[in-house]
């Protein structure tokens, strides 16, 4: 059971999976995998990572953040309330040797962790609109080489 608008990043990667084929782009579920996510790193070259975040905008707000900005914050941006801190996982692979690709956060505002599996109406039109951000970030990348399986949020 998720706590609604916890679900934001679950959400985002279903509705990519179903939009995106590219024989270079992985998209995976990370929201519980923890320091093992250390174990994607030596294999990407880029990692863009999405949930909630709680930046203090309205409810269905989209961000963008580089690692610079994050670890500038005060948290080390714990992302939703799954309550890992991204800036020590990533200070941990640093301290094993790993090398840490270029890592994008994108997150929506939440309004609510009410129990649930539905986002709010908010937080649902913010993560089209966060997908739709994702899609043209990887168009700038890889060109029209992305094809996206349907026809968009």
């Amino acid at each position: 059971m998720l706590l609604t608008d916890e679900g934001a990043g679950i959400h985002a990667v279903n509705l990519l999976k179903e939009m995106i084929s590219h024989p270079d782009i992985e998209i995976i579920d990370g929201a519980t995998l923890g320091l093992d996510l250390i174990g994607f790193f030596d294999q990407a070259e880029r990692i863009f990572i999405v949930d909630c975040v709680r930046g203090g905008g309205q409810p269905g707000d989209i961000y963008r953040f580089a690692l610079d900005e994050v670890k500038k914050t005060r948290s080390g941006l714990k992302f939703s309330l799954h309550d890992f801190n991204l800036v020590d996982v990533l200070e941990l692979a640093r301290a094993i040797g790993k090398e840490i690709p270029e890592i994008r956060f994108y997150g929506v505002e939440p309004a609510s962790f009410e129990w649930g599996l539905e986002l709010t109406p908010a937080v649902r039109k913010g993560i089209k609109k966060l997908v739709r951000m994702i899609v043209d970030d990887l168009r700038a990348e890889f060109g029209d080489d992305i094809l996206l399986k349907k026809g968009g949020v």
